[in-house]
């Protein structure tokens, strides 16, 4: 089968790095597959055999939507697959343009934006042959919002390479040694571009709410980067959190910083399907996270789960689960594991995009 991915910008964020697993699978099974990235992209681990066409959507539209359509016409897929709001539209008026055998367009979030874009999203929806969104909560939120019809949009999770980020110890060991992280210190860490959407602000007032209860040795890493940066380091300077609070900016080494952490936390707004939760289940962190959206296809229970925009709630939680003993711990963890490794095993999942894509 021939596959051709279409999104609007790889790089290093969560639906980015979906779709380089989705695509990478794809290869893996024996089918053809090309990507196209609308803008230019960030560096990205791509499977030798995946062909990437970068356009320049934004500087050069006319141009762009020509050679996307020179590119459909060539390859002649057999599917076509879009992700995410921009992408998904350009992709829809294309197929006005170039004939598709199939076009299937995913979106990655409670809240893909407003206005005319999701407007034009509604009134296009003609033009795909499947809808897709990548959780429960997801979907929902696209039909109370009229953006698609009752049952018109379906559920389909992402492929997440989800043995990348297993458990290792010698990551454990090397990284805590690395960071000056000691025996009676806890490692929080959180994962994410900054952008408000992820309510770094929420987190951070958060922990200088603990910081004041004094009740336990903690060092919190935030990993990632983005326009929000300096507004939010500037932010932890406000708090006075220099000596609990470290940004490592974006890391290719995700996995063993998740082996190094105890507690994984996420303070998002909105999120579709929050893979980095998924990542974090995998290297046996303790999850704790606002109900931003996706939170029950990945958690078992909502035991760690608290409001969005609530610092106080977000504190009361972390500092309850840095006093949990041991056996707590490992129960909560294998329970999340479990959950996760039976509900997002990337054969199954890959296997039901399958189905969805051959059906006719």
């Amino acid at each position: 089968m021939k596959i051709l991915y279409i999104i609007t910008q790889l790089g290093v964020g969560g639906a980015e790095s979906v779709l380089v697993s989705m695509a990478d699978k794809m290869v893996a099974l024996g089918h053809e597959v090309e990507i196209i990235s609308l803008l230019d992209i960030n560096k990205q681990n791509f499977d030798s055999k995946i062909l990437v066409h970068v356009l320049d959507l934004k500087r050069k539209p006319f141009s762009s939507m020509m050679k996307l359509s020179s590119i459909v016409g060539k390859f002649q897929p057999d599917v076509v697959h879009s992700h995410c709001l921009h992408s998904n539209i350009v992709a829809r008026l294309i197929r006005i343009i170039v004939p598709i055998k199939k076009l299937v367009t995913t979106a990655h979030n409670t809240y893909e934006g407003q206005g005319l874009a999701m407007s034009i999203f509604k009134y296009t929806n003609f033009l795909s042959d499947v809808i897709t969104n990548v959780s429960t909560d997801a979907v929902k939120a696209f039909e109370n919002k009229k953006y698609v019809r009752f049952s018109q949009m379906l559920v389909m999770h992402n492929i997440i390479d989800i043995h990348k980020f297993e458990f290792s110890l010698n990551s454990r060991n090397e990284y805590r040694n690395m960071f000056g992280i000691n025996e009676n210190e806890l490692a929080l860490i959180a994962v994410g571009s900054m952008k408000d959407s992820k309510d770094y602000p929420n987190l951070l007032k958060a922990i200088q709410l603990i910081k004041e209860k004094k009740l336990e040795k903690f060092k919190l890493f935030i990993v990632g980067d983005g326009q929000l940066m300096n507004e939010i380091q500037d932010l932890a300077s406000v708090f006075e959190l220099e000596e609990y609070v470290y940004f490592l900016g974006n890391r290719s080494d995700i996995n063993a910083l998740l082996s190094m952490a105890d507690i994984f936390i996420l303070s998002s707004k909105h999120e579709g399907l929050p893979t980095v939760l998924v990542e974090a289940a995998m290297a046996r962190n303790i999850i704790i996270t606002t109900d931003c959206g996706g939170i029950d296809d990945i958690l078992p229970t909502r035991e760690n789960v608290v409001n969005t925009g609530d610092p106080i709630a977000l504190a009361e939680k972390i500092s309850e689960v840095m006093q949990w003993d041991n056996n707590k711990s490992i129960n909560n963890i294998n329970r999340v594991y479990d959950f996760v490794s039976k509900n997002l095993d990337p054969n199954i999942v890959s296997q039901q995009w399958l189905r969805i894509y051959s059906k006719s």
